[in-house]
């Protein structure tokens, strides 16, 4: 994971500045083609290099009996086949909508569209690194020997995820309007309503959306995961086809949020049945009732100000973190166990661990004092 970090860095960095220096230097869309193109490959040979490096050389020579290579290859495709369908399926699906958007929607709706995405990449920063950990993590748990852990581990994923990214996304479709409109100016006046909506689909997770796909595929059963895509594409497709003519860009994302939510009810019960874990609805419900506690607080205060955009953002934020702050750990979304497991794994963040810790501080004084009360 330390290794596949350090591709996934290197990936970005290279990314972000190459483009943004190749279309500062007049080579427009090219260059940022260019620039992606280059990080691609330099990342594909970092890790190519650090695989034979790092791993290959220093893995003690095993004879070709040894490597049942015909069987491994089996094995792996076998696994790996039903997922690489499934992304397929996936990038088809996506590539018919964006015909159909293509086809119904102006151009000024389109691009109001884009902004939204590019702001809701913002929840994707807590919800990236979560769906990143969860696989290999599940994947060292046996549910024929430890199924009770197995169990446990999958209950607080999903309280943890929840953690993070149920007030994040509560947060930017709270502030959406503010946000945009300090950017973008009041041009793109459809932005705000597409990002509230959109920002919606990751409200998911705290049913266990982030989890469900990593547990599943951690037990090897690809094919039931193929199956729950399959699932999502058959309600996809026949409501892109109704909807995206007669809604535009509102019935993509309705589309979006109504074709997950069979497939992650479906798989909780696969889960249930088979692997004999389940989520605890109780805290991923507080956390969601604290996030639109301090959600509702932010709307109203910041809706009676007639500030500048600017400063209903950060006035804004501040007033969201400080509801949540206390909502949480007041309604029991939080507890003093919970803190100091997310102070041991803040630890990995070396020097920002102490700022990230901040929040977790208070927090859990503020556990103590409302146990004692």
């Amino acid at each position: 994971m330390e290794l596949h970090s350090i591709t996934l860095v290197l990936q970005s960095t290279l990314k972000a500045t190459l483009s943004l220096l190749l279309v500062i230097f007049g080579l427009g869309v090219f260059g940022a083609v260019i620039g992606t193109t280059i990080a691609a490959l330099t990342s594909g040979l970092l890790s190519t290099s650090m695989l034979y490096i790092v791993i290959y050389k220093n893995t003690e020579k095993l004879t070709k009996e040894k490597l049942r290579i015909i069987e491994n290859i089996k094995t792996m495709f076998k696994y790996g086949l039903p997922l690489s369908i499934s992304a397929i399926l996936s990038g088809l699906l996506a590539q018919f909508q964006n015909f159909l958007v293509a086809i119904y929607v102006i151009n000024q709706l389109i691009g109001n569209y884009s902004v939204a995405l590019n702001f809701a990449v913002l929840i994707t920063f807590f919800a990236t690194p979560i769906t990143t950990v969860l696989f290999p993590a599940f994947s060292k748990l046996n549910v024929q020997k430890e199924k009770e852990m197995l169990g446990n581990v999958f209950q607080f994923s999903v309280k943890y995820a929840s953690l993070l990214v149920v007030p994040a996304t509560a947060l930017v479709i709270v502030l959406a309007q503010p946000a945009v409109f300090t950017l973008f100016g009041e041009k793109y006046a459809e932005a705000p309503l597409y990002l509230t909506l959109y920002a919606m689909i990751y409200l998911f997770s705290a049913f266990g959306s982030l989890s469900v796909g990593a547990l599943i595929n951690s037990q090897g059963q690809t094919k039931t995961n193929l199956k729950l895509n399959l699932m999502t594409l058959a309600t996809a497709l026949p409501l892109s086809i109704i909807l995206i003519p007669t809604y535009g860009i509102v019935g993509l994302i309705i589309t979006t949020l109504v074709s997950r939510f069979p497939s992650t009810i479906i798989g909780l019960w696969w889960i249930k049945k088979h692997l004999a874990a389940k989520i605890n609805l109780s805290s991923p419900a507080r956390i969601l009732l604290a996030s639109t506690l301090a959600a509702t607080i932010t709307y109203i205060t910041t809706s009676q100000l007639t500030q500048p955009p600017l400063i209903d953002l950060i006035a804004g934020t501040l007033i969201f973190l400080a509801t949540y702050i206390v909502a949480a750990p007041l309604m029991g979304a939080i507890n003093k166990t919970d803190t100091q497991n997310l102070k041991e794994t803040l630890e990995g963040f070396g020097p920002i661990s102490h700022i990230l810790k901040i929040p977790l501080n208070l927090i859990e004084r503020l556990i103590i004092i409302f146990q004692k009360s």
